[in-house]
């Protein structure tokens, strides 16, 4: 059985995640509105979404194992 979760149970987790996801729309809006002035730059912001979105992955993967742990 596979759980796609996509918010977190556990409230620790589940603020950490809501951060995560401040930070992600935050990138997504300033790229949207041409924040990338070079190729450069965009290169580090598309690696800083890469970056939240495996960590927010990971937090899910976590918060569901500790779900199933207790």
């Amino acid at each position: 059985m596979t759980d796609d979760r996509n918010l977190a149970v556990n409230p620790v987790l589940a603020e950490l995640q809501k951060r995560i996801r401040l930070n992600l729309d935050d990138l997504a809006n300033n790229m949207s509105e041409g924040g990338c002035q070079d190729y450069s730059q965009y290169q580090n912001m598309v690696g800083q979404v890469t970056g939240f979105a495996r960590a927010e992955r990971h937090l899910l993967d976590l918060d569901i194992q500790m779900d199933t742990d207790e």
